[in-house]
């Protein structure tokens, strides 16, 4: 479990419930974090359990480790094994920092890809991203492979920034 000093929230955050479940695996992989390796490395990941078994995930940025995704982690069954864990607990709650800088927002959508991307890449989790939500106005989303490689460079840009 990695744990460090970070930045909180420096206004309150936008929150959303969420109800995805996780394997034992990757909670586990979540819950091990990331400590920056070196300069170029601008995000951490790190964790907390509280004694009723409850995780907070914090993803910080920048060198100043500016807090800008929290998720909230149920305590799973601790009577399950691993190999029966496919749904082992759940990300019940995400908040997140809406304005991100001058030109840069977050709403929730793209909040939950971004953690999901950082989980994975960081972390080594294996998390599948959200399903389509058909229930979407079909003129938002007419394009989904733009809206995600926009996403990406969107990612990338916020990454290259310096607190």
């Amino acid at each position: 479990m990695v744990k460090a000093i970070f930045i909180p929230f420096e206004t309150p955050p936008a929150t959303a419930e969420w109800g995805r479940t996780i394997t034992y695996e990757n909670y586990n992989k979540m819950l091990a974090g990331f400590l920056p390796q070196s300069m170029d490395d601008k995000w951490l990941i790190t964790t907390e359990t509280d004694d009723k078994g409850t995780t907070m995930l914090h993803a910080c940025h920048g060198w100043k480790s500016r807090q800008i995704i929290t998720l909230k982690i149920a305590s799973g069954d601790p009577t399950v094994t691993k190999t029966e864990a496919q749904d082992w607990t759940t990300i019940v709650k995400i908040e997140w920092k809406e304005v991100l800088n001058a030109s840069e927002t977050l709403n929730e959508k793209e909040a939950k890809m971004m953690i999901v991307n950082l989980c994975n890449r960081l972390c080594g989790c294996t998390l599948e991203p959200e399903p389509y939500d058909e229930d979407e106005d079909e003129d938002e989303d007419e394009d989904e492979g733009k809206q995600a490689e926009d996403k990406e460079v969107k990612d990338e840009e916020f990454n290259r920034e310096d607190d």
